[in-house]
């Protein structure tokens, strides 16, 4: 996979050139009195908070010209992640990084993420919620007032799956989940996978204006950087299975992980293959320390 500068280069250039086309054809239209048609189609998406309800994959669809690498990306997210830097908390940053956009970033506990914003765009910070959980960065065109795109990270992630169809991908080499719902052109979701939390992008209300501009939104989803200098989840279970064989009882698999943004602790079920042993659910701290959790007996 190319390393962040090498893709954030080539993220300008393109946006660059898709600006100055954009505005020659607006000019070519003006000239010759072409009618400009923008239709504004407003379709709610829910944002969800703490999952209450289960994630569902099923299959969709989404144009990712431009935006994949030839192979998927191991380690923590879009960029690979540093196992024991510790993140600063509560941070939002701007940065004028080239003529064609800004570098926008925002974070919170163990959690972090940025974007490219091209110029012409606008963007809003959401603050971190203690009721909810989540923060984010929302972005849209300049100028235009219904609709908007985010990225979010989420304490908890669920979703309907009533009328959901879904698609796994690739965006910048980043394996991830793409949803839409009721047969719409437009995704609604795509949340990024095995990642140290969710981390999802949304499409709330944005389809009015989403195709006129869908090569820049592209370049911007294969802008993200997630989760940058935590622990990503392949790590986690290779220290946990590390953890496992030097027990020389029974062989083990990983059942199931989670990950609290709070503290940057991965909690692992380490699961015994054909009954072979007991099973161990096991806290990986940020510092490499591992710490059994011995659950009280009934």
């Amino acid at each position: 996979m190319r390393n962040f500068e090498e893709r954030k280069a080539e993220i300008f250039r393109r946006s660059h050139e898709r600006i100055a086309l954009r505005k020659r054809r607006q000019k070519q239209l003006l000239g010759i009195g072409a009618p400009l048609v923008c239709a504004a189609v407003c379709l709610a998406v829910l944002l969800p908070g703490k999952a209450d309800t289960a994630a569902v994959d099923n299959e969709y669809s989404l144009q990712l010209d431009g935006m994949m690498d030839d192979a998927p990306a191991e380690g923590c997210g879009l960029e690979e992640a540093c196992a024991d830097e510790t993140p600063a908390a509560a941070e939002r940053k701007e940065e004028q990084v080239d003529a064609a956009g800004t570098l926008i970033s925002n974070s919170h506990g163990y959690a972090n993420m940025s974007l490219v914003i091209p110029d012409g765009w606008e963007y809003e910070i959401t603050e971190y919620s203690p009721e909810t959980g989540n923060f984010g960065i929302v972005f849209r065109p300049e100028g235009q007032q219904v609709g908007s795109l985010s990225l979010m990270y989420f304490d908890g992630w669920g979703v309907c799956g009533t009328g959901l169809k879904t698609k796994t991908d690739y965006i910048g080499g980043q394996e991830v989940s793409i949803g839409t719902y009721d047969g719409r052109k437009n995704w609604n979701y795509i949340r990024l996978k095995y990642l140290p939390g969710d981390y999802v992008f949304l499409n709330t209300g944005a389809d009015g204006w989403y195709d006129q501009y869908e090569e820049e939104i592209n370049g911007i989803l294969a802008s993200a950087v997630v989760a940058e200098g935590i622990r990503s989840r392949a790590e986690a279970e290779e220290i946990a299975l590390s953890w496992a064989n030097e027990l020389d009882v029974g062989v083990y698999e990983v059942a199931r992980t989670g990950f609290t943004m709070d503290n940057g602790v991965w909690e692992i079920l380490l699961g015994a293959i054909n009954n072979t042993g007991p099973d161990h659910t096991i806290h990986i701290f940020p510092d490499g320390i591992v710490k059994e959790v011995v659950l009280p007996q009934e």
